[in-house]
């Protein structure tokens, strides 16, 4: 992101300094640090900079069956789909790059997924193909044969068509794209050099920042090269067309001129006429952070010594010095103008002693708090995206930028800068904003959203924001303003109302404020201490102390399992660890509140009456029971292969040294028990019941399973395609010579085993199992599905407009004769399948599915628009005087007869409609809105105008010495 903000930056000071040609340091740094907002300060609407260009990566290249995952991608590139295997007959494949469209917009760039936030292009691939003994032979046969009378039948009734013989063409070359285009906003793209070869689509297009690429064509030889398979080619005309990126420089505004020429002048001054005429030592002490000192000495010690002019420090820009976390020290620079501290590490900034501040820029910091009041001085102030709760600029008189979008002010009284022209407060929950007297030119806004909490039925708003004006707050809805008061709400029903900040351009603006209203908060507290000694009787529920809420109280409890509480049900009374919860029933306007408290239950002691007894036994023999008692709880027996690691519930069968373990569990009742013992199971001898046995199949046949069984464990049966290479568990399904093994492993209470045999799988045999059929359809209905089935293999259908031509899986759907292919490659397991079928997309007949209705209006009126839908296109609406007459899109004015025509042309796909209706525009009566009106003068005096005002029309005035 910081990357991609400093990116932007330098195309917008590039940008400036374009047309204003030379800037002081001062003005190019606040160029590169107003976040765009001076090329684009008179939007009122949330502001997102221009899209970057997408610069495609180039000389990309792989080997004909290669994966596209395995060629690598400039970093921010991805492939659309990397298991895509590459080949000489497409030369282009699709990838994305991730893009940040929340900073920048990207909506008119082809390619742009808003969902997924990316930008896909076809990008440029060359195959390179190895030569093979194939290729090989079947270069030097066409060199050959290509003239050989193979390709005309013998039979002079036909001709055959010889694939071989068509001529062949080479595989497209890459298209490299022109870079590095940039023009004016509002210059023509002829205007715009292009390389050799190349031409913009229509050179008369009008270049704007709100497009970021544009369409240009170069010719190609696509008789010498097949081009058929590239993006944008056109065969009529012998060219491929791709979108060429521009970089649209913005030129400066009235405002953008006067604040940069305003800089030229100012900033050098203040070195020239500053009255510090000392320096400053760059110390640890004054200084703490390292990389500020270090920053300070690279950009203003020009003599070698640990020291810096005060005079000389006007501009600090530390903007993207995430290394710097603290500016202390800057107070010592009273010439200090212009501050950018954006995307540093900072989390706290003291400005008091930089009086003479003009620029501050702090965005994407830490900071908290921010105390301007020292800085009457200061013009611009860029604080978003920081931590800022409040912000008081009542002592700022000469601001006029402020943005600080993404802060947490809830209230903001700008009242005091009269000169304010531009303000950001998007994304920012204001209870209320007031600049006074400011006419703004610009203010960026979203929607504030408040979560409240309220405790009756009315509350006083202006102790909830203090500040706020009342006469400026109108409620829309979900409550009444009485007064202070808002009353007539209902909790969880918004209330959202507008207050009226202040002008824009001239007009009043307001503030839409959305209050979410919700319950307070409640209180309980248990006073009274639960513990007690198990006695069989259940506890006694606390008392407590409560206030807000009038619900009632419920007392529930929960047991300590170890682990996590479970819920209990009734009221303990054996011994354990609990906790008793009091809940308070919540009311209109409160919510339930809990308090929760733990206790005890003491337990009582456990021993043994039996001890622990256990005896030895042989492997596969039945397992001996040990025995033992105790005074509480039964006791549970479990084993384990080591006295001190983990027992379980199992038996043990394997031989081997063994313990086991006499256990009651302890519970809030009792303690636990515990003692254990050291047995033996002995080992026993293995060998072979029944010896392996393994027949072969035919391939899609079920497979065999082997057969084997041993005196001792379990036969585990692996699989290889060589008798001494690896076996895996895998059962093989290709035709082919194969071996299985079986092997019991070795253990420690028997010895292992092992046997391989060898078997065969059979190629078998594929066909159809039901014929290719498809059916035909019209334009406009939903595409019929073909139906194939073979015996082995999935059956791909593809589609082409010529039976012999290239195939594709694109559904057809315009209307005319369509071919589709049903096909099953072919493997060692079983041989190909094709067939083709003709089908036929037939033109669909258009009509009205609602007809033309138009009518006549008032001559003055508003005109009525006709309205009319057709089965399929869009409807056009011409006009004439004369139904016979020539129709135009200009929507008649003057009283009198016209006619109106709807119309939608023909295509391939549907036929053409048209319908015409009269209508008419009526006289409109005239009247006076003002009555004549004149009185008399002395002659020699100056003559009096006469005045009147009629509906329509202008009045003329004429005088006569006689009324008739």
């Amino acid at each position: 992101m910081t990357n991609k903000k400093k990116q932007s930056a330098v195309v917008v000071a590039a940008t400036v300094m374009s047309i204003t040609f030379v800037l002081s340091p001062v003005a190019a740094v606040y160029a590169a640090d107003a976040e765009t907002a001076i090329v684009q300060q008179t939007r009122s609407t949330e502001i997102r900079e221009n899209a970057l260009p997408v610069t495609l990566p180039q000389e990309l290249s792989g080997n004909a069956g290669q994966v596209l995952q395995d060629i690598a991608l400039p970093d921010g590139w991805s492939w659309t789909d990397g298991n895509t295997i590459i080949s000489r007959e497409k030369p282009e494949y699709p990838a994305r790059t991730a893009v940040d469209d929340k900073t920048y917009d990207y909506s008119a760039v082809e390619g742009y997924n808003a969902e997924e936030h990316f930008v896909e292009k076809n990008i440029p691939v060359t195959v390179l193909v190895p030569e093979t003994e194939e290729s090989t032979a079947l270069s030097a046969k066409e060199q050959v044969q290509a003239p050989q009378t193979d390709s005309i039948s013998s039979n002079t009734g036909e001709i055959e068509i010889n694939p071989t013989s068509t001529e062949a063409r080479e595989n497209a070359p890459l298209i490299t794209l022109p870079q590095e285009l940039s023009g004016n906003d509002g210059q023509a793209l002829q205007d715009i050099a292009l390389p050799d070869g190349w031409s913009w689509t229509d050179g008369n297009t009008i270049i704007s920042k709100e497009k970021p690429e544009y369409p240009a064509r170069i010719a190609v030889d696509d008789k010498t090269y097949d081009y058929s398979a590239v993006e944008g080619y056109n065969a009529e005309e012998h060219f491929v067309e791709k979108n060429i990126p521009v970089t649209v420089l913005v030129p400066e505004t009235e405002e953008s001129t006067a604040l940069f020429a305003k800089e030229q002048v100012q900033a050098p001054q203040a070195n020239s006429i500053s009255s510090n005429t000392g320096k400053v030592e760059i110390n640890s002490t004054d200084f703490p952070d390292e990389k500020f000192r270090e920053y300070l000495l690279d950009k203003f010690n020009g003599d070698g010594e640990n020291k810096i002019a005060i005079a000389d420090v006007t501009l600090i820009d530390v903007k993207d010095r995430t290394d710097i976390t603290d500016l202390k020290g800057i107070e010592k620079f009273a010439d200090l103008k212009y501050l950018i501290c954006s995307y540093t590490g900072i989390q706290a900034l003291d400005v008091s002693k930089n009086s003479n501040l003009e620029t501050l820029s702090c965005t994407d910091t830490e900071i908290q708090d921010l105390d301007v009041s020292k800085n009457s001085n200061l013009k611009r102030l860029y604080c978003s995206n920081t931590e800022i709760q409040a912000l008081n600029v009542s002592k700022n008189t000469a601001l006029t930028y402020l943005f600080c979008p993404r802060t947490k002010i809830q209230a903001l009284d700008v009242s005091n800068c009269p000169d304010l022209e531009f303000l950001d407060t998007r994304y920012m929950n204001l209870a209320y904003l007031d600049w006074g007297t400011a006419d703004l030119s610009t203010w960026s806004k979203t929607l504030s959203t408040i979560d409240l909490t309220v405790t009756g039925d009315t509350f006083d708003i202006t102790k909830k924001f203090a500040g706020i004006d009342i006469s400026k707050l109108t409620v829309i809805s979900g409550g009444r303003l009485d007064g202070n008061n808002i009353t007539d709400y209902k909790v969880g029903t918004p209330i959202q109302y507008t207050y009226a900040c202040g002008n824009v351009n001239g007009s009043s603006d307001t503030l839409t404020v959305t209050l979410n209203l919700s319950k307070s908060v409640s209180k309980i507290e248990i006073t009274s201490n639960p513990d007690m000694t198990y006695t069989g009787n259940p506890v006694k529920n606390p008392s407590v102390d409560s206030e807000g809420s009038t619900g009632d109280v419920n007392y529930t409890y929960e047991i300590w399992n170890g682990r996590i509480w479970d819920k209990y049900t009734g009221i303990p009374t054996n011994a354990g660890k609990y906790r008793v919860t009091a809940k308070l029933a919540e009311d209109d306007f409160y919510k339930g509140a809990e308090d929760t408290k733990e206790f005890t239950i003491s337990q009582a002691a456990n021993g043994w009456t039996e001890d622990l007894a256990m005896t030895d036994w042989t492997y596969g023999d039945k397992a001996v029971s040990p025995t033992a008692k105790a005074i509480f709880g039964d006791v549970i027996f479990t084993y384990s292969d080591s006295e001190k690691e983990a027992y379980t519930d199992v038996v043990p069968t394997d031989a081997g040294t063994w313990y086991v373990k006499a256990a009651v569990a302890g519970t809030d009742n009792y303690t636990a028990l515990e003692a254990t013992k050291e047995f033996t199971v002995s080992q026993a001898t293995n060998g072979w019941t029944e010896d392996l046995v393994m027949t072969g199949w035919t391939y899609g046949d079920k497979a065999v399973s082997p057969t084997a069984k041993a005196i001792f464990g379990d036969v585990i049966f692996t699989y290889s395609d060589s008798e001494k290479g690896a076996y895996t568990d895998a059962v093989p399904t290709d035709a082919g010579t194969w071996y299985v093994k079986a092997a019991v492993t070795g253990t420690d209470n028997f010895t292992g085993v092992e046997s391989t045999k060898e078997f065969t799988i059979s190629q078998a045999a594929n066909g159809w199992t039901e014929d290719l059929a498809i059916t035909g359809w019209t334009y406009g209905e939903k595409a019929v599905s073909p139906t194939a089935k073979a015996i082995f293999g999935d059956v791909i259908f593809t589609y082409s407009d010529s039976e012999k031509e290239a195939y594709t899986d694109v559904v057809p759907t315009d209307a005319g004769t369509w071919y589709v292919k049903a096909a099953v490659a072919g493997t060692d397991n079983y041989t190909a399948l094709e067939a083709t079928k003709e089908f036929t997309v037939s033109q669909a007949t258009n009509g009205w599915t609602e007809d033309l209705v138009m009518t006549g209006w008032t001559y003055g009126d508003k005109a009525v628009s006709p309205t009319a839908k057709a089965i399929f296109g869009d409807v056009i609406f011409t006009y004439s005087d004369s139904e016979k007459g020539a129709y135009t899109d200009a929507v008649p004015t003057d009283a009198g007869t016209w006619y109106v025509k709807a119309a939608v042309t023909g295509t391939d796909n549907f036929t053409g409609v048209e319908s015409t209706k009269e209508f008419t525009i009526s006289q409109a009566t005239n009247g006076w809105t003002e009555n004549l009106a004149i009185t008399g003068w002395t002659y020699g005096e100056k003559a009096v105008s006469p005045t009147a005002k009629a509906i329509f029309g202008n009045v003329i005035f004429t005088y006569s010495d006689s009324e008739k």
